[in-house]
This record gives structure tokens, C-alpha cells and sequence, in this order.
């Protein structure tokens, strides 16, 4: 009879250290094949200087978008998340679950603080691209200018051999 009391008090303490240990081996896992792709890469381009190739041009790494495909999905399902909890603290007439509202009005908050940021991005993502269409389109005005002027210059040229 010891022993299986022995063993239930390890199913506590195996349940909190197991995720760890878990998320421990994942990240050694994917270190291991980042560090052995680029020794992979390392011997490529060693052989090439070595057999007197041009060296293959580096890939860049794929870039990443910043948003998914939806942006909106975090600060929609924690807004909602916080409203769910509202409504439960008003409902239950404040007497079942008081952490509720505490929780609740954290979650709003931080989903509306997403949504907001995700709008001041954005703003800001449509002034930059709006600077650049206007340094754009400020540099072809100044080449048609210049060919605007080329083509006067032409002209005379023309009209004084004449």
C-alpha cells in the first residue's frame, strides 16, 4: 500500500514539471536542425571555394508578415471574452463569481488596446506608403521635367539649324 501512495504523490509534481521538460526538448529539437542546416550550408560553400566555384548566393530568409490573415482575430475574442465575463458577474447579481469583473475588464481592455493598435499600425503603414508615392511620383515628375525640358532644348536646337 506504500508504494501506490508513493506514486500519487508523483502524478502531481510529474504534471507540472512534464510541460516543461516538454517545451525544453521541443526548443533543443529545433536548435539541433536550425545548427545542422547551417552546417550544411557551411560545408556547401566551403566545397565550392575549395573546387575554385563561385559561391551560390546566400537565400535570404523568407520574411514573415507581422498580421495573419486576419488582424482582428485576438483583440475581437478578447473583447469578447471580457464582455462574456461582465455579463456573467451582472447576471449572477455579483454574489457567485467577483473575480469575474476583474477579469473580465482586464480582457476588454487589453482586446481593445489590440484593436486600437492594430488601426495606429495601420495608419501609420498608409502615411509611410503615402510618403513613398509622393517621393515616387515627385521623382517621375522631375524626369519628365528634365525630358520636358531635354525636348525644349531639342526644339531650339532644331529651329536655330533652320
Amino acid at each position: 500500500m506504500e508504494w501506490i501512495g508513493g506514486v500519487a504523490v508523483l502524478i502531481p509534481l510529474i504534471s507540472i514539471i512534464a510541460p516543461f521538460i516538454t517545451g525544453l526538448i521541443i526548443v533543443i529539437v529545433v536548435m539541433r536542425k536550425k545548427q545542422r542546416e547551417n552546417e550544411l550550408v557551411h560545408e556547401e560553400r566551403m566545397l565550392a571555394i575549395q573546387k575554385g566555384i563561385a559561391l551560390p548566393p546566400r537565400q535570404a530568409e523568407p520574411e514573415r508578415k507581422k498580421n495573419g490573415q486576419y488582424p482582428f482575430a485576438w483583440p475581437f475574442v478578447l473583447i469578447g471574452l471580457g464582455l462574456a465575463l461582465i455579463i456573467i458577474y451582472m447576471v449572477e447579481g455579483h454574489r457567485h463569481d467577483p473575480e469575474s469583473l476583474g477579469f473580465g475588464l482586464v480582457s476588454l481592455f487589453i482586446g481593445l488596446g489590440l484593436f486600437a493598435s492594430r488601426f495606429y499600425g495601420a495608419r501609420k503603414e498608409e502615411i509611410v506608403s503615402t510618403e513613398e508615392n509622393t517621393a515616387a511620383s515627385y521623382t517621375s515628375m522631375m524626369n519628365s521635367n528634365d525630358s520636358l525640358a531635354e525636348a525644349a532644348t531639342a526644339d531650339e536646337e532644331i529651329k536655330e539649324e533652320e
